[in-house]
């Protein structure tokens, strides 16, 4: 069934989307089978035990990617959205304050660290220098 329904996403999404609501639908799914529970039918109850459960293994942020790619594949197949309930909201709301909501920041390209790279790299960017703007 689920195959069918991302068989109707073809073309409207983004192929790295699909893969994406696939993974997260998949993780789900696994958690749904080894409890019993219909994943294409998760009460907020469901929902709101996921999170609490996969939250020592997983960021927050995937966890809320993966309740977003829940909510949608549920919406867009004519099912019941579940991830909007209170029980899920407190379920994600006692996650923030546990672990946290911010998330490592990548270390910004400076001038500085620009030309370090560009003359680690030698003769094969020659010019590059020049057309790299900061």
């Amino acid at each position: 069934m689920i195959n069918e329904i991302f068989e109707k996403f073809e073309g409207a999404f983004a192929e790295n989307t699909l893969l994406a609501y696939r993974s997260d639908f998949e993780q789900f799914s696994t958690w749904c089978s080894g409890r019993g529970i219909a994943p294409l039918e998760p009460s907020e109850g469901d929902i709101a035990t996921f999170a609490d459960t996969v939250q020592d293994r997983l960021a927050t942020a995937t966890i809320r990617r993966q309740i977003a790619s829940l909510s949608t594949i549920l919406k867009l197949s004519g099912r019941h959205d579940m991830t909007k309930a209170p029980e899920v909201i407190l379920a994600l709301k006692r996650m923030q304050r546990r672990k946290g909501r911010a998330q490592k920041q990548a270390v910004p390209l400076t001038r500085d660290i620009r030309d370090r790279l560009l003359t680690a790299c030698g003769q094969d960017v020659k010019g590059l220098r020049d057309q790299v703007l900061l």
